[in-house]
């Protein structure tokens, strides 16, 4: 069975398998959906429920005798049929700012058989801000609402965080924590989001105990819903933040510091590679789950809009050898990648490096120590034309470095790029002196470094 973690910084996380209330092949959601768009009219529509297209979604709209028959292999197929054939037969409109449902007394027949298989796999919808700007004080009727359209436009897979402060109340208190101050680390209603992305923890509360028992409810009725509609949700996960006070409780926890969100103290951030890590985590996942069932998918969003991630490793690294007196070699690496899109213009954002994989080989042997870098970097294709941002080609560099470390002092010798490679800088921009004195005739990027040797002495003191 797959499993996923939607997240926008790497960390380590546990991950849990999700069971839906309503399987597929029960027509009664889909029923109660159509009785809730178009009171009285659900008895002319037959639900079918046919095979998946070689994996992908699909849905059919056919005629048999009086009745519309809407063919699909979900219940989200089935809802999109029954949008589409409102829309295309009936003329009629279902959005968020109203609906145009003027029927007419008999329905109008399909003449011709209808079938579309989707070609993604998932349909996503909602992020973090939408809850607070939108949806902070939603009831369950406009959700209901909110979940029928979903369904009906054919997303299969939904951001669900309403309801976290009832998981991270039953979190702090198996962490020691008690009423006040686990009130003081919960956001108030309208910045739960921001409070969730790691900007800010406390602000707007303290929250009451019936808002937190309010919402849990509400939020359990959301993913009965999304269940029965054959809607995955994606609830948030642990990355790590905990309150900044959990340092004074476990002063031995390795905890980050992220900062500040303007003049917001980020909530702190326990590091993965900290023991108490993998037992916080059990617990969060453990308490989400007895309120809230089990899911596929977790997302979290640590170091949204700025944050300190000094002293974070997002790399990886292991031991390759270990040789005794002979030292010990490790390979290490990294994978940084940004994609970066304007809104408004659909255009690329600019100054944004392509996609870029490092590896390090290191042999350590008493105070000496060698290695070996490579660096690969992808073809940047996505550039701003506004700013006339040049694209430039992918390219691979080897470097090569030694040291030796002796009473105190530190002699080393590198060599970048040691196949002297000819590359352009990705985020060098135009060079300008190419450009000035061609007479403007050369257009070109501003040009990677050569071959150089570097031979360097340091100390400490």
């Amino acid at each position: 069975m797959k499993r996923f973690f939607l997240l926008s910084t790497a960390t380590t996380i546990l991950t849990v398998i999700f069971v839906r209330v309503c399987m597929a092949g029960e027509p009664a959601a889909v029923e109660a959906l159509i009785g809730r768009v178009i009171p009285g009219r659900s008895a002319a529509f037959e639900i079918r429920y046919i095979p998946a297209a070689d994996g992908h979604d699909v849905y059919e709209l056919d005629q048999h005798g009086s009745k519309i028959v809407l063919g699909g292999n979900t219940n989200t197929s089935l809802s999109m049929a029954f949008r589409v054939y409102l829309r295309d037969y009936c003329h009629a409109s279902i959005s968020r700012t109203g609906d145009q449902l003027d029927l007419p007394p008999i329905l109008p027949p399909v003449r011709k058989p209808v079938r579309v298989v989707s070609p993604y796999a998932y349909r996503f919808l909602f992020n973090y801000c939408t809850f607070d700007y939108t949806m902070a004080f939603w009831d369950w009727p406009r959700w209901q609402r909110e979940i029928d359209w979903m369904a009906m436009h054919g997303v299969n897979l939904a951001l669900a965080i309403v309801g976290q402060e009832a998981v991270w109340q039953r979190t702090l208190r198996r962490m020691g924590y008690h009423g006040q101050e686990i009130r003081a680390f919960i956001a108030g209603p309208a910045f739960t989001a921001w409070w969730l992305m790691g900007n800010l923890e406390g602000w707007g509360g303290p929250v009451s105990q019936a808002w937190i028992d309010s919402q849990k409810a509400l939020q359990q009725k959301i993913l009965r819903r999304f269940r029965e509609l054959d809607i995955q949700p994606v609830l948030q996960g642990f990355y790590g933040m905990v309150p900044h006070s959990l340092a004074g409780k476990y002063p031995r926890a390795n905890i980050h510091n992220p900062g500040t969100w303007g003049r917001f103290l980020r909530p702190g951030m326990l590091l993965p590679d900290d023991p108490m890590f993998p037992g916080m985590a059990a617990i969060y996942y453990a308490e989400q789950k007895r309120l809230y069932g089990v899911a596929h998918f977790f997302q979290g969003d640590p170091f949204h809009e700025g944050g300190d991630p000094s002293g974070v490793d997002l790399s990886a690294a292991a031991p390759l050898w270990d040789g005794g007196k002979y030292g010990n070699t490790r390979i290490s690496g990294s994978l940084a990648w940004v994609h970066g899109q304007n809104v408004a213009t659909g255009q690329p954002l600019y100054h944004q490096m392509p996609l870029d994989l490092k590896l390090a080989l290191k042999h350590t042997v008493g105070g000496f120590e060698g290695g070996l870098d490579l660096e690969w970097v992808a073809q940047k294709t996505r550039v701003d034309p506004v700013r006339n941002e040049p694209q430039t080609a992918a390219y691979a560099l080897l470097n090569l470095h030694t040291a030796y470390n002796w009473q105190g002092f530190l002699f080393s010798v590198d060599v970048q790029n040691l196949l002297d490679k000819a590359y352009y800088l990705p985020l060098g921009g135009i060079s300008l002196g190419d450009y000035t004195y061609s007479g403007g005739a050369v257009l070109r990027p501003v040009p990677g470094m050569g071959r150089s040797v570097n031979v360097g002495i340091s100390t400490r003191f």
